[in-house]
Formats: structure tokens, sequence, C-alpha cells
């Protein structure tokens, strides 16, 4: 059609039928690139999906299929108002009225465009992905699904949160699934009569207990006498165990505090413990004498 096209001044026909063909020809040209555009949106699209991001990220296809949705019907509009212009039709009119409703459109969907939006940035940003446990703001959850509107996160309790993606963009999003190990951090309190050999033997202990768990990490591991009080000597421990799994974590942690335990019990004194308020009242009232009777 475009060698037709521009071999057309050749047949030395007359200026009617120059024209009709010419723009019949310039139409059907209009229409090809059109087409080819077109489908190369769909070309483009499969060989991103196959890339190793967007085989990881699932929630790259729904996004990549609603730009190449978006993409398809802005070529066919552009396409439709070259030809509308090519064969002597006045596109300002039609102009004016896309931009009037699209304003319109714009404002009556301005939540649903936000919300695209913001699929759009954690498709590209991707601060976490299906499975990855998070904490946005006060929910913390395993991410279920990741939409084109929203986002869902099944939290502990079995209850189902959905985020707009438009509000989720700009939220501040801690991704536990990105830990490389899991941190204990506790304070051991002992007796008051505890001595200084006491306390210095139990803080010897305790760093050999964890230097001699197979899953702590070696690198930092701090056990200090960290102050004194009235009811206790505090002991700090933070160490990290190299596992992100819940599971391992908890177990892990079961037998470094029973190990705690035995190591506190073999130096000669013992955990400091505060009777709850209830059995303080209870003791002071057993031993209260009864109520003289009235004659």
């Amino acid at each position: 059609m475009l060698v037709a096209r521009l071999f057309l001044p050749a047949l030395a026909l007359g200026p009617l039928p120059r024209g009709a063909i010419g723009a019949l020809l310039s139409t059907a040209l209009i229409v090809a690139v059109t087409w080819a555009a077109w489908r190369s949106v769909a070309v483009l699209k499969e060989l991103v999906l196959s890339r190793a991001w967007a085989i990881e990220n699932p929630s790259a296809g729904s996004l990549l299929s609603v730009g190449a949705a978006l993409t398809r019907a802005l070529i066919v509009l552009f396409g439709l108002l070259i030809v509308a212009d090519t064969l002597g039709y006045s596109v300002n009119t039609a102009l004016a009225g896309l931009g009037i409703g699209g304003v319109a459109v714009a404002l009556g969907a301005q939540r649903m465009i936000e919300n695209l939006f913001g699929s759009l940035v954690l498709g590209l940003d991707q601060p976490f992905h299906v499975n990855d446990l998070v904490t946005v703001e006060n929910v913390t959850g395993v991410v279920e699904s990741i939409g084109m509107r929203s986002t869902r996160i099944r939290t502990a309790e079995r209850t189902l949160v959905t985020i707009p993606n438009g509000k989720l963009a700009a939220m501040s999003i801690e991704t536990l699934a990105a830990r490389d190990r899991r941190c204990l951090s506790m304070t051991l309190s002992l007796m008051p009569t505890t001595t200084g050999g006491q306390a210095s033997t139990v803080v010897e202990g305790m760093m050999g207990v964890l230097r001699a768990h197979p899953r702590v990490w070696q690198e930092t591991i701090m056990v200090s006498l960290a102050g004194f009080s009235p009811q206790s000597w505090d002991i700090a421990v933070t160490a990290w165990f190299e596992t992100t799994d819940e599971v391992e974590f908890r177990q892990y942690r079961e037998e470094v505090l029973l190990a705690f335990v035995d190591v506190v019990s073999a130096s000669g004194t013992s955990l400091a413990w505060q009777p709850p308020a209830w059995a303080v009242r209870e003791r002071s009232l057993a031993g209260s004498s009864p109520p003289a009777a009235r004659g």
C-alpha cells in the first residue's frame, strides 16, 4: 500500500479519482500500521512476562494486562482520529469532546485511578510478594493476593484485611519475610539476694549455652549484667537464630530458655518472681484476724 501510494502520481489520473484512490490507500496504510502496533503490544507483553522478575511477581501479569489493554485502546483511538482526518473530517470537535469526557471520567473515577497507579507502584517496587509475612501499620499477616484495586492480608486471627493499593503504596510496609535471621532479645531477672559471683556464673553459663547452640549466629552474642533493682538483678540477652521459620524459631528459643533455667539453678540462685496482686491480697486477708462477733 505504501508503494502504491508513492507510485500513484505515475498513473496520471484525474484529480477526483486520484484523490479518492489516494485517500483509500492512506486509510488502508493507517489501518495496517495501527494493526501492527496493536499486535506489537501483545508481543511485547508476552516478552516481558517471560522475564524472571515477572515470573517471580504474581501481580506482574495483571498489571501488564491492564497496561496492554490501555495501550491498545489508545492506539485504536489515535488510529481512528488519523483516519478521520485523512478522509477530510474535522477532528477538533472530537478532541474537545474527548477532553471534556476525559475530565469527567477522571473526576468520577479518581479512586479507581489512584488504586491503579498504586498497583503499578507496588508492581514496580515489589516491597513484598504473595505469601510474605508483612506488617502494615497495625496489621500483621500473610499477603494472600495482590489485585488491581486492593491487596488482601490474612492475619493470625484468620481475619482478612483488604487495603486499597492507592493507600497501601503510601504506607510504611515492614516485610518480615525478608529477615535472614530471628532475634532473641530478653531480660532475665535473678533474685535480689544473688551475689556477684553467682551473677557472673549465670552470665558465663548463658553465654556458653548460646555458643554451643548449632543454630545461633555466632558473630554477635551479647549477655551482660544490665542493672539492679530492689526486686531483681537484671541480665540482658541479645542473640540471633539462623532461621526465618516461625516454628523453628519457637523451638530454638524454648531450648535456649530451658538451658538458661538449668544454668541459674546450678549457680545457686533462682529467677526473680513477683506474685500477682490478687495473690498478695488473698495472703493478706488470710493472715488477718477474723472480725469480732457481735453481741
